[in-house]
């Protein structure tokens, strides 16, 4: 679901803008543009996080978050100078997703899980398709963002059934470790 959401949210950022704060404040469009693919990372941190609570692994959980910190401040210092309110955005993302990789890699690794990286990394594709696809239609009117996104959506849900992301053995074997962890 977070991938629609951003999806829509870039597509739509400076109609968003417009609307709620006015033409003046137009230039933020960019700043929301790129804040929108947080949502990937931090729909997919939650439910990294979720599991190592649930595991008693909350220190691993505040752990992943103070290395987050450490990387997201000089990534600020240096994108700001550089980018401006856009650069923050990116650093902020940029953070987002390292936070997700460090959280699912002590998953994978507490719970002895060799085809977790294998299975994010079959998103990566449609993931990608789908940011071609807004790239190029970002740049034309009303009604080609309309089609760009919802042909993104479209995309990126026909490319996961044909991949077949997470099969139901996959998603049985990890049901299975997270019950025997739990006994």
């Amino acid at each position: 679901i977070s991938v629609p959401i951003a999806i829509v949210l870039h597509v739509f950022s400076g109609a968003i803008i417009t609307i709620v704060f006015g033409r003046d404040f137009s230039g933020a469009s960019s700043v929301l543009s790129t804040m929108a693919w947080c949502i990937i990372p931090l729909f997919m941190s939650s439910l990294t996080e979720f599991i190592l609570i649930s595991i008693n692994r909350q220190q691993d959980v505040a752990k992943t978050w103070a290395l987050t910190f450490v990387v997201n401040v000089p990534l600020n210092f240096l994108l700001i100078r550089s980018y401006g309110a856009p650069g923050a955005a990116m650093a902020v993302l940029a953070s987002f997703v390292l936070l997700t990789l460090f959280q699912c890699f002590i998953l994978a690794v507490h719970l002895k899980i060799p085809d977790f990286f294998r299975m994010l990394t079959r998103l990566l594709p449609s993931l990608g398709m789908v940011l071609l696809f807004l790239y190029w239609f970002k740049w034309s009117g009303w009604y080609y963002q309309v089609v760009g996104a919802a042909s993104a959506i479209g995309f990126f849900i026909a490319v996961h059934f044909m991949i077949a992301t997470i099969s139901l053995n996959e998603i049985r074997s990890f049901a299975k470790k997270m019950h025997s962890h739990g006994s």
